[in-house]
């Protein structure tokens, strides 16, 4: 298995690894240890994935799943779109709030959650750890 990320904290991981980890380069957010940029985006526009887990700030029955910034919101629909199946990662605390910028609307993904919400349930599929 081989795991993409954009996750600086992944650069942390000082533990035995049983996956290959590919950490995608690009302009530092100290804030969320996050990548992005067009470095990020051209590469990410070339690789394909069987599966994606996309974390995201906000999730909600209308407008969608959301993020505080517009070089997320990009980074996260070419995975997205560049991916056979994507699951979204959201606690329940991220059910009807609302962040900046929409990534997508609220249908063809699995949404991952420790609790499960009926009027985002009617719209998607659910798992709750």
């Amino acid at each position: 298995m081989t795991i993409y990320t954009t996750n600086g904290y992944a650069c942390r991981f000082t533990g035995e690894l049983v996956a290959k980890v590919v950490v995608i380069g690009g302009d530092f957010n100290p804030v969320t240890c996050s990548l992005t940029g067009p470095m990020v985006e051209s590469a990410l526009r070339e690789l394909y994935f069987d599966r994606a887990f996309i974390g995201v700030n906000a999730v909600d029955e209308d407008r969608g799943i959301m993020t505080p910034g517009y070089p997320e919101a990009i980074k996260k629909r070419i995975v997205m779109q560049n991916s056979q199946a994507s699951c979204v990662l959201a606690d329940s605390s991220k059910f009807h709030v609302f962040s900046n910028v929409k990534v997508c609307d609220l249908e063809g993904f699995t949404v991952i959650s420790d609790r499960r919400d009926s009027k985002i349930g009617e719209r998607v599929k659910m798992i709750t750890a």
